[in-house]
């Protein structure tokens, strides 16, 4: 074997190493974005099915909606108003990060949270209309009860 194909040897080695040492984070990342969209979809649909129920149906009038979000996520419905853990509902905010997420619903009068589990920021949504009366998290296929207040729309796990 002559010195030039070990040397082209070694490089792809090294090059290879890199790639799997770099790479992954941003492999990572490209799924992370599709779970963040598909996430983000699923919070838009919902909102757009509690305004339906809000406008068009009347008091007491009810549906359904089943969460379709990816297998690591989570969407969690929080009492704008007492945002404290709930560990029934399964609401229970990172403990390094609570009083900050805590503050943030408090203060932006948000009643949703999402967790991607992926790495990516977990923001809040306020969704206009919803009315969450205890705090609780869905995952993926979770059937939500919606229905028809008068003055909002109240939405619980089936």
């Amino acid at each position: 074997m002559n010195v030039g194909a070990v040397f082209g040897i070694i490089f792809a080695a090294i090059f290879i190493g890199f790639i799997l040492a770099f790479g992954t984070g941003a492999i990572t990342d490209i799924f992370c974005v599709g779970n963040v969209a598909q996430t983000n979809n699923a919070v838009k649909q919902l909102e757009i099915a509690v305004e339906n129920l809000y406008v068009r149906g009347s008091e007491g009038s009810s549906d359904e909606y089943t969460l379709n979000i990816p297998d690591n996520a989570r969407v969690c419905f929080v009492n704008s108003t007492d945002a404290s853990p709930n560990v029934l509902g399964g609401w229970m905010p990172d403990p390094d990060t609570a009083h900050i997420v805590k503050r943030k619903i408090e203060t932006q009068n948000l009643n949703v949270w999402v967790y991607y589990n992926c790495g990516s920021q977990e923001p809040g949504y306020r969704i206009e209309y919803l009315s969450v009366p205890s705090s609780f998290c869905a995952s993926p296929g979770t059937s939500l009860y919606l229905e028809n207040k008068g003055l909002s729309v109240e939405i619980s796990k089936m």
